[in-house]
């Protein structure tokens, strides 16, 4: 039997598998849904420049944080409350008492000792 089948594959008279064809209505729904997403057809319209704002923000996001990170220049927020204001202390008790809270987390303790009040005004 093996003989057999290899006898017909030599010849090229061995059977073939015959898919059966799609009904006329996806033949034809095919091609235009691959035309649509096809690399020679780019998006038209207002898509295109808004996925290259989207990617220059992020590039822009990485660099600023990678900056921030190398330079270890990240802000130091003793409350969080605080951070949703955005509104330096006023006077110098106010900053004085930021001071002091300042003082009590471990990024004082261990990088930032003996700095000085004007020092944590310009973090």
């Amino acid at each position: 039997m093996a003989r057999d089948l290899k006898g017909q594959l030599r010849a090229g008279s061995c059977p073939t598998y015959k898919v059966p064809s799609a009904p006329a209505a996806i033949r034809q729904a095919i091609p235009a849904m691959l035309g649509t997403f096809h690399p020679s057809h780019p998006p038209a319209g207002p898509l295109r420049p808004w996925l290259v704002c989207v990617a220059g923000l992020i590039f822009a996001m990485v660099l600023v944080g990678g900056a921030t990170r190398l330079t270890e220049s990240g802000l130091s927020i003793v409350e969080l409350e605080a951070a949703y204001w955005n509104v330096p202390p006023l006077n110098e008790s106010a900053w004085a008492g930021e001071f002091e809270k300042y003082k009590t987390i471990p990024q004082y303790q261990q990088m930032n000792r003996g700095m000085t009040l004007g020092e944590f005004k310009l973090i």
